[in-house]
């Protein structure tokens, strides 16, 4: 059975996900859960490799919708975020979550702070402060050594995922 939630495979006979929790028969619209919630429930007990980064997950999510929202950016980067943010959800993605759990978000990290660290770029890091909720101090980190860590661990692999999501410019 695929939950109807976090789309992980599990037994036909168990009533709720083993992965996110949910309800096996209930679609998300009825759960009332939202991407950014299946999310947190998805890695809120994950203690292993990048812990600390990966457990972000969901706040990272939320940062890219809110930019999403914004009127301040123009196609290219509405377009850039939209290929980000399908990427969390794709289900065969180069380093999976279905396959390897919670640390499977290493490369949506990854493909997120680089278009984080784009934006900083283009429009300051003033402007990526605004969209986000939390300690200004975690997205500093976010954006400084949780980058070069992934960088370490993933980016053999970056630029056959910005061809995969259609966002390299080579």
């Amino acid at each position: 059975m695929n939950c109807n939630i976090c789309k992980s495979d599990f037994d036909d006979n168990e009533t709720k996900c083993p992965f996110c929790g949910s309800d096996a028969s209930l679609s998300p619209k009825h759960t009332g859960l939202d991407f950014k919630e299946v999310l947190k429930s998805f890695v809120k007990d994950y203690d292993g490799k990048h812990s600390k980064l990966i457990k972000l997950t969901p706040k990272v999510y939320e940062l890219l919708t809110l930019i999403m929202e914004s009127k301040e950016i123009d196609s290219k980067d509405k377009l850039q975020l939209s290929a980000t943010i399908a990427y969390f959800i794709l289900p065969q993605d180069f380093y999976s979550e279905e396959e390897y759990g919670p640390i499977g978000f290493s490369d949506d990290l990854l493909l997120s702070i680089n278009t984080l660290k784009r934006f900083e770029s283009k429009y300051s890091i003033e402007w990526v402060r605004k969209f986000w909720k939390y300690d200004q101090e975690v997205l500093d980190t976010l954006l400084t050594s949780y980058y070069i860590e992934l960088n370490k661990t993933m980016g053999i692999f970056f630029k056959e995922i910005l061809d995969y999501v259609g966002l390299n410019d080579e």
